[in-house]
């Protein structure tokens, strides 16, 4: 199932998120997502990979892999 969001606004002032699905969104907007969460100190899991092998955000991807971790990596310890 594809989904069609483009931008999630507001990401910044949920400092206790955790969880974070936003898979199957092909048009997102990574850039403002991902900055959005560089204060996050509590996440524990991302998703914003998509199931079509050709997208770069394809799960088995490594450029999508590094950028997931990256988002957890940063302010988690």
């Amino acid at each position: 199932m594809r989904n069609n969001i483009v931008v999630v606004e507001g990401l910044e002032n949920l400092l206790n998120l955790r969880i974070l699905k936003l898979a199957d969104n092909p048009k997102l907007d990574m850039k403002k997502t991902m900055a959005q969460l560089a204060n996050h100190s509590k996440l524990e899991q991302v998703s914003f990979c998509v199931r079509d092998i050709k997208h770069p955000r394809y799960y088995r991807q490594k450029k999508y892999r590094l950028a997931a971790l990256s988002v957890l990596l940063k302010k988690n310890k």
